[in-house]
């Protein structure tokens, strides 16, 4: 069996206690001392005397060329040019207009404040429902989705 330490309590990290008169005369001997710069030695020279003295030129450092910009040296892809967009036969092409250009046909004249007859007006309204519903008539029928899914590799 281990012997019982005598100590075994005590703290073994503590500092020594100082008493007052010790505290004090190291107080007098910083506060005496407060602001007064300590005597250094003199430096040494940092090369002896024997060697020849030089000085230190560094050498020149010529620019590199400029390296291109990441976005300047990588190749980008250039889509192929499209082809003309066609131009819709009498009958769709005229649905078209009556579709698009009678809204905003209607717009500018409201912005502007024109008016017109209501005999007008309601031709307009009739001509925009008459190429709406050309245009819904003659969509295809078949069901051609190609995010159903279903479609399978295309190459």
């Amino acid at each position: 069996m281990p012997a019982e330490d005598p100590d075994h309590g005590a703290d073994h990290d503590a500092e020594p206690e100082l008493d007052a008169a010790h505290v004090d005369a190291a107080w007098r001997d910083i506060m005496a001392n407060y602001g007064d710069r300590p005597a250094m030695p003199p430096a040494e020279s940092a090369e002896p005397d024997d060697l020849p003295q030089r000085s230190y030129e560094p050498p020149e450092i010529s620019e590199p060329a400029a390296e291109p910009e990441w976005w300047e040296r990588e190749e980008h892809f250039t889509p192929p040019t499209p082809p003309p967009a066609p131009i819709p036969r009498t009958p769709r092409g005229l649905a078209w207009l009556g579709a698009l250009g009678l809204p905003v046909v209607t717009i500018v004249l409201a912005v502007f404040r024109i008016s017109i007859p209501g005999w007008t007006g309601t031709l307009g309204v009739l001509a925009f429902i008459a190429s709406l519903g050309y245009l819904f008539a003659t969509m295809p029928r078949d069901h051609d989705d190609p995010f159903d899914g279903n479609n399978g590799a295309v190459v």
